[in-house]
């Protein structure tokens, strides 16, 4: 900074210490000449300039250090506080604030990259859906149109989850929690995904009842998450229980199984696992969704899963949201 501009803070800085001079040398000029008959003027006033010279000298100094370590703290946080005329706390504050925003800076970099990947994937698995249906456009055929309606809920379903994980950020904003009958809304998602055990050759079955506190369409959301799973693993001519007991759904069924060293990671964004490589189709954000939506809405969520034994999801719900 120069030093033209350090010398009007610092005595922007001292006007009351400028102030305290001058009083204290009109006080000295009073006591000189009520004890000496000739008129002294001079002495109290050089006596006062040099007091001052050398005080604003010192605050000029000092703001010149400081302005140094607050250069540098631009660069970087850590500083010789002690070296400093600020107070150690002042600047351990102003460090605090500098990680704080550092982390959410950081946090926000990873959140967008993370989201862009997820788009990009979503993007390139439309653009393949949209090139089978063009294909199937050019030589029309009815043995082609289940290719193209079997590539139109894929374009569906992408659609969906794009819209889901952009609503992700305003959570709160879209969540509006009611009592509703489970067993409804487990058979509207069942109903909903009645092409796809057609397709795949699966059964469900469900069983029991029980009233519980939460926002229907996002519940909805991961018990979809979680159906869709069931069909994409099980085995031809399985069957998919839905069990309701008190405040607890168990979804069921008899498929393949996931490998134990999978377990630790199927929350994971991305993580398709080795069931999930052998699929071209897995993306690896189902049950990241399902896990991140149920944590918000407060409902347990757990996994138990044994190779070519099946896998039962067990989602708990809270008995002291109702009432």
């Amino acid at each position: 900074m120069p030093l033209l501009q350090l010398i009007k803070i610092a005595i922007s800085d001292s006007k009351r210490t400028i102030a305290a001079i001058a009083i204290n040398a009109a006080l000295l000029i009073l006591v000189y000449n009520l004890h000496i008959h000739d008129m002294v003027v001079i002495y109290p006033i050089v006596l006062t300039l040099a007091v001052l010279v050398v005080y604003l000298s010192a605050k000029v100094l000092s703001l010149a250090r400081l302005y140094k370590q607050l250069d540098a703290a631009k660069i970087s946080p850590v500083q010789d506080v002690y070296e400093s005329t600020v107070p150690k706390h002042i600047f351990e504050t102003v460090n605090h604030i500098h990680d704080k925003h550092l982390n959410e800076i950081y946090r926000l970099r990873r959140q967008m990259e993370t989201r862009n990947s997820q788009f990009s994937q979503f993007i390139h698995g439309m653009k393949s859906s949209v090139a089978v249906i063009e294909l199937a456009c050019e030589a029309p055929a009815p043995i082609v149109v289940s290719d193209i309606v079997a590539e139109n809920e894929k374009l569906k379903k992408a659609l969906e989850q794009a819209l889901n994980l952009l609503r992700l950020d305003a959570f709160t904003n879209d969540y509006v929690p009611e009592k509703l009958e489970l067993a409804d809304l487990v058979n509207q998602v069942v109903n909903d995904h009645k092409r796809d055990f057609i397709y795949a050759g699966v059964f469900p079955k469900l069983s029991g009842s029980a009233t519980v506190f939460s926002d229907p369409k996002w519940c909805g959301y991961v018990i979809s998450q979680i159906v869709s799973n069931a069909i994409k693993y099980s085995h031809k001519c399985g069957e998919i229980t839905l069990e309701i007991t008190g405040q607890t759904l168990r979804i069921t069924d008899s498929g393949i199984g996931i490998p134990p060293e999978d377990m630790p990671r199927i929350f994971d964004m991305f993580y398709t696992g080795a069931n999930g490589r052998r699929r071209k189709e897995s993306t690896g954000i189902g049950l990241f969704m399902a896990k991140h939506i149920a944590d918000k809405l407060g409902i347990g969520l757990g996994i138990e899963s044994e190779v070519e034994q099946g896998t039962v999801v067990i989602l708990t719900f809270a008995d002291n949201r109702l009432g």
